[in-house]
């Protein structure tokens, strides 16, 4: 129950909740694994958790000798606020009221599918290639906000706009090498993923009309550059890595839930430019084509009493491209988002790290105008 464990932490620590993104696809420990617990933020600027997730793996049965064959339910619900900006007629939002853009949400998200081993991996005993297949369920429902104003949500033309029930059909490939060293907090090797998802109208998509399809491309890498550790070799002195996520999301159809629009796909959805561009607001740059990459050195230790208890900085580089408005009447053409900054972060035990970063976006505009932003967050990006 490490995230469960992780929420003790939060408390201890004063930090908020949210989901990891971007997570590589968990290995069972056992017949059953109980992993990738998240919580959901709102009370007190998202710092009282509102909802959990949790990933639940079964590894019971083997369609193919020398392989696993999981079968996996991720599960989430919660309370929380989201953003939408666009106007009524759908062309984008270029004011900076936050009253008219932020509004509540109530959300429930199951995928439950499974995961099939094609190559093995001999030196991580796991799945190296895997081919893997799940049904998509993502519900959502609106509440306005407090404020005078109505949200722009709910005076928009997109059929979601009060609540949707989507479904839809998630398949592909994923290749993982990624191993994490548990006394330097490092990480070493390639994660990719190739993927689609299909909502048809016919697939019970009646609540909100969702009607599209969705292409998927995630690469991460992380290259360990030193490591240094105590005479004993049991707790982390010094150690440096590289990690780079890169990734690349096209949506497409008649009708393409909110949810699509601000989200890239993949097994583990990520929201959008905006939010996975450091200093830069949610939603405020979701579209239907998005390619974005995210650059991090991060400088780790030494630890502090426990081996598992190890401060961090990291110093990163976002870069995205996005083109593409859904329903934007004005036919708005694409642009580059990107920032730069740095943190540090608290890797607590294995479960969790909270970070505070400083970020200066330079190339787009925050919605408050302000050059920067200090922020933190749950868990780093990826």
């Amino acid at each position: 129950m490490r995230r469960l464990m992780c929420a003790g932490a939060v408390a201890l620590l004063v930090c908020f909740g949210g989901a990891v993104a971007g997570a590589q696809s968990t290995t069972p420990t056992g017949t059953w694994t109980f992993t990738g617990y998240g919580l959901y933020g709102y009370w007190l600027y998202g710092f009282v958790p509102s909802g959990a997730s949790v990933n639940i793996l079964y590894n019971g049965v083997r369609f193919a000798p020398g392989l696993d064959t999981i079968i996996e339910d991720d599960v989430g619900a919660g309370w929380q606020s989201n953003n939408f900006y666009r106007n009524s007629d759908g062309s984008l939002y270029t004011g900076n009221d936050p009253v008219i853009t932020t509004y509540d949400q109530a959300e429930f998200v199951n995928d439950l599918g499974i995961r099939q081993g094609v190559l093995w991996n001999e030196t991580q005993k796991r799945n190296l290639l895997e081919a893997f297949l799940f049904y998509r369920i993502h519900y959502d429902y609106n509440v306005q906000t407090g404020g005078a104003a109505p949200q722009l949500v709910f005076a928009s033309n997109f059929p979601d706009r009060t609540q949707i029930l989507g479904n839809a059909l998630h398949a592909g490939l994923s290749y993982n090498t990624v191993a994490v060293d548990d006394i330097h907090k490092t990480e070493e090797g390639i994660y990719g993923e190739a993927s689609v998802e299909w909502g048809p109208s016919f697939l019970f998509n009646s609540i909100g009309n969702a009607d599209y399809y969705r292409f998927n491309a995630t690469f991460k890498g992380y290259k360990t550059l030193f490591t240094g550790s105590t005479e004993d070799g049991t707790m982390n002195l010094f150690s440096a890595y590289l990690a780079d996520f890169f990734g690349v999301d096209y949506a497409g159809g008649s009708s393409i839930p909110i949810y699509v629009i601000e989200s890239y796909g993949g097994r583990y959805m990520r929201w959008s430019n905006s939010t996975s561009i450091h200093g830069l607001d949610d939603g405020h740059y979701g579209t239907d084509l998005k390619v974005l990459n995210n650059l991090e050195l991060r400088l780790v230790g030494p630890a502090v009493i426990w081996s598992d208890l190890v401060p961090a900085v990291f110093i990163f580089v976002d870069t995205a491209y996005y083109n593409g408005f859904f329903m934007d009447p004005n036919n708005t053409p694409g642009g580059f988002i990107g920032s730069t900054g740095a943190g540090i972060y608290l890797d607590f035990f294995g479960l969790c790290n909270f970070n505070l970063y400083f970020a200066y976006p330079f190339a787009g505009t925050r919605v408050d105008g302000s050059a920067y932003s200090i922020s933190a967050a749950f868990n780093l990006a990826f």
